[in-house]
């Protein structure tokens, strides 16, 4: 991860990954949709706002499809056609881009986006709360186990040895 070729691949694996990668998809995305939302609304023009929201979503994988999107926008392509061929956001995303276009309320569509995924990062993050919990539990207690025998055993060692 010290290069930016290794920072590239295991920021797309993070993605990829089977409990938290979803998670960490939807934090992205909850993260891009509010950003790009508030610098719109300050009135950042587009191209300089795929820029800066790119740059903060600390991911390069991502980064990358951003400013791909930015240059899409910047050959005169749609932001929506765009972000579709980018292949990383998700059909809400898509959907609402498509809409706000349409109809000039991309920001605040964006918005409700952005409260929508971080709903459902914090449902994901409770849920995998909940999975981790009976793992940690089994955990400690085999390291209590493996205490109790390291103090018991020789007790017992000794014992045997003294009734000898």
């Amino acid at each position: 991860v010290r290069t930016d070729a290794g920072r590239y691949r295991w920021d797309k694996a993070k993605l990829r990954l089977p409990l938290v990668g979803g998670v960490i998809h939807k934090a992205s995305l909850a993260r891009f949709s509010r950003l790009f939302s508030i610098s719109i609304d300050a009135g950042v023009p587009l191209t300089t706002s795929l820029a800066v929201v790119g740059h903060a979503l600390n991911n390069r994988f991502l980064e990358e499809r951003v400013l791909g999107i930015r240059g899409g926008v910047e050959q005169g392509k749609s932001l929506s056609l765009t972000a579709t061929d980018s292949g990383v956001f998700d059909l809400l995303v898509l959907q609402m881009l498509t809409v706000g276009e349409e109809s000039g309320t991309t920001s605040e569509l964006l918005s409700e986006v952005a409260d929508y995924y971080d709903r459902e990062v914090d449902y994901a993050t409770d849920r995998l709360g909940a999975a981790i919990e009976p793992v940690l539990t089994v955990v400690i207690g085999g390291m209590l186990a493996v205490m109790a025998a390291g103090i018991f055993l020789p007790m017992w060692d000794l014992a045997s040895v003294a009734l000898h």
